[in-house]
C-alpha cells in the first residue's frame, strides 16, 4: 500500500454523498488531493461500505494510507461520524474557527474551482493541518492522481473477488465478447423525474444493437440490476445475471469488455476500475456505436 508524508493536511470526509458509486468517486477525489499534497485521509462515514474492501474492512475510520486495526466495529465508525457532523454544525452556527482547521464544502456548479491542477485551491489547503471536506463535485474536470493506487485502495475483499471471478469465468466460457449491462430501475423512477428509468425492453433493444456490432463473434451479456430481471430473447443466446450482491455486481461489470447503462456513477466506477469502455444510454431511442464506448477516467 502507498505511503504519504506527514507534511500535508489530514483530510476528513465530513459528508455522505449518495450511494456506493458516489461515495467511491468522492473518496477517490479526496485521495487524489492527499496524494497531491502529501496528506492523509480519514473517512468514518464510509463505514456503510467499508466491509467490502480490503484496506477499509479492518478500520472504522477508513483511512489512507491504510491502517488496519482492531477498531473495525461499525458502531464505532458511525459514532465518530455522527460526532464530527454535530461538532461541525455547532461550530458553523457559532462562527467558531480553529487555527489550522479548514472546512471545505464543495459545490457541483463550481467544479473548475476545485480542480487538482488549480494552484490557488491547492495553496489554500497547504496551510491547513486538518481539512474537513464535504459536499459533492461534478466529475467533468476531475483527473485522479495515481489512479492505480486508488484502484488498489478499493480492491474487494477475497470472498467477493472469488465470487466475481467464478461468474466471469462461467460467462467467458461461452462467448468471445462480454458486455456488462447495468439496468438501473428502482430508485431511478424518482431520480430526475424518472428521466433515465428505462423499461427492460429498452435495454434489450440496445443489447440486440450491440450484438450486431460484432459480426461473426459470439457476444454474451452480463446483466446486473437493482431490480429482478428476466431477459429471454432468442436473438441473444447468452444472457446471465449478476449475483445480486452490490459489490459483486459492480466488480463483475468492471471485468467485462464493454459496458452499457444509464448515466450513473455505479457503471462509471466499473468503467474506471476495470478500464472498460462505457456507453451511456441517455434516451430510450438511442442506439450504441462502437466509437461511442468511452473510458472517461
Amino acid at each position: 500500500m502507498s505511503t504519504a508524508t506527514s507534511a500535508g493536511p489530514l483530510f476528513i470526509i465530513a459528508g455522505k454523498a449518495g450511494q456506493l458509486g458516489n461515495r467511491l468517486f468522492f473518496f477517490s477525489y479526496v485521495l487524489s488531493l492527499a496524494m497531491k499534497l502529501g496528506g492523509r485521509v480519514a473517512n468514518p462515514g464510509f463505514i456503510d461500505y467499508a466491509e467490502f474492501f480490503e484496506p477499509t474492512c479492518r478500520d472504522a475510520l477508513s483511512r489512507w494510507p491504510a491502517r488496519p486495526t482492531n477498531l473495525r466495529a461499525p458502531w464505532l465508525g458511525r459514532t465518530i461520524y455522527a460526532a464530527q457532523t454535530f461538532a461541525l454544525r455547532v461550530a458553523g452556527k457559532l462562527g467558531l474557527a480553529l487555527p489550522g482547521v479548514k472546512v471545505l464544502g464543495l459545490h457541483e456548479n463550481n467544479t473548475a474551482e476545485f480542480r487538482l491542477d488549480h494552484a490557488p485551491f491547492l495553496d489554500s489547503l497547504r496551510a491547513a493541518r486538518v481539512v474537513f471536506i464535504g459536499g459533492w463535485l461534478e466529475l467533468r474536470h476531475v483527473v485522479f492522481v495515481q489512479p492505480e493506487k486508488i484502484r488498489a485502495h478499493f480492491a474487494p475483499v477475497e470472498h467477493h473477488r472469488v465470487a466475481v471471478a467464478a461468474l466471469i469465468a462461467r460467462a467467458r466460457a461461452h462467448c468471445q465478447v462480454l458486455v456488462g449491462v447495468h439496468v438501473r430501475q428502482g430508485d431511478y423512477a424518482e431520480f430526475l423525474g424518472g428521466r433515465f428509468s428505462f423499461p427492460t425492453e429498452v435495454y434489450v433493444c440496445a443489447m440486440r444493437a450491440i450484438a450486431a456490432l460484432f459480426p461473426g463473434r459470439q457476444v454474451g451479456f452480463l446483466v446486473c440490476s437493482n431490480t429482478p430481471q428476466q431477459i429471454t430473447d432468442p436473438s441473444l443466446p447468452l444472457v446471465i445475471s449478476g449475483t445480486g450482491q452490490t459489490i459483486e455486481d459492480l466488480y463483475s461489470l468492471a471485468a467485462c469488455d464493454y459496458l452499457i447503462g444509464p448515466p450513473s456513477t455505479f457503471s462509471l466506477w466499473a468503467s474506471f476500475y476495470g478500464q472498460v469502455p462505457l456507453w451511456e444510454m441517455h434516451d430510450a431511442g438511442s442506439q450504441p456505436k462502437l466509437d461511442e464506448f468511452l473510458i472517461r477516467f
